[in-house]
């Protein structure tokens, strides 16, 4: 894997991810495309990434941190749980056969 992408994770400050009404919330910050390779999870990367945003999202004085996920994947709603984030609201993205969880966890 030397030399490959191995993980990604984007942080969109206040007001830059329009996308619902929970992400347009003054001082809620929001976490998107988040993604360890499947080989790699389980060993502290996606740990260490989501860490790094939360104290981003701290530093630009945000009171929440919010993301989404397919309400199907409750192993990786346990992950978020498990650091501190709760089932806020639910979306349905265009597109998209399934409907997603909005999580967020208080900063």
């Amino acid at each position: 894997v030397s030399g490959s992408l191995v993980a990604t994770i984007t942080y969109y400050r206040p007001g830059l991810y329009p996308h619902c009404p929970k992400y347009r919330q003054d001082l809620v910050g929001v976490i998107g495309q988040f993604g360890v390779l499947p080989e790699l999870q389980g060993t502290g990367i996606g740990n260490r990434l989501l860490s790094v945003v939360e104290k981003m999202a701290a530093q630009d004085q945000c009171r929440e941190l919010a993301l989404d996920t397919a309400e199907p994947a409750i192993h990786l709603h346990h992950y978020y749980e498990r650091r501190g984030y709760r089932i806020v609201d639910y979306v349905q993205w265009e597109g998209k056969t399934y409907r997603s969880v909005i999580m967020n966890k208080t900063l």
